[in-house]
């Protein structure tokens, strides 16, 4: 997962002149199902992946969860591997 705004062409060569050719409405749509991607992967029940990006960590972020109350701990994690 990644969100980028010229989506896998900002990482070529000539990414520019590809983005410039890119219409808003494409960008639009590939940033919302990033979001979903995102949204999807913070809610699964085992989330494989690794913190090495921002968007790892934001969602590792998006899975603590609060315990109820009176339990050990105040927050818990769902279950996570890294990869």
């Amino acid at each position: 997962f990644h969100l980028n705004g010229d989506g896998e062409k900002g990482f070529s060569e000539g990414h520019q002149e590809e983005a410039e050719s890119d219409s808003c409405f494409d960008r639009y749509h590939r940033n919302i199902a990033s979001i979903a991607d995102m949204m999807i992967l913070s809610k699964a029940r085992i989330f494989i992946g690794e913190f090495n990006s921002n968007w790892g960590r934001v969602i590792r972020t998006m899975r603590v969860r609060l315990n109820k109350e009176g339990s050990d701990r105040p927050t818990k994690t769902l279950d996570t591997r890294i990869a």
